[in-house]
């Protein structure tokens, strides 16, 4: 086996992922932040947001897709809170 792709950005330790829609993955890390990234189908992807908002560590991801071209994410950190926010992918 052998690795396709490297997302980097953030500034600390990435400590849980969730896919969110095709090509579409979603990075939580010890930086307090959540990243949101596109590939192109192949071997590089982008950065598309970078949620911010928590005050602590992000331990917890998920999706829930309710259409195509949006979902829900939940991130639990270790401020105590669980945030919830909407995504929406251009087609």
């Amino acid at each position: 086996m052998a690795a396709v792709a490297a997302l980097r950005g953030h500034a600390k330790a990435v400590l849980c992922l969730a896919a969110a829609a095709d090509h579409v993955v979603c990075s939580g890390s010890a930086d307090q932040t959540v990243r949101v990234w596109r590939g192109n189908g192949k071997s590089s992807y982008e950065c598309l947001a970078i949620l911010e908002g928590h005050r602590g560590p992000i331990k917890c991801i998920t999706v829930h897709n309710p259409s195509s071209n949006t979902c829900l994410l939940y991130s639990a950190a270790l401020d105590c809170d669980i945030k919830v926010w909407k995504l929406c992918f251009s087609i």
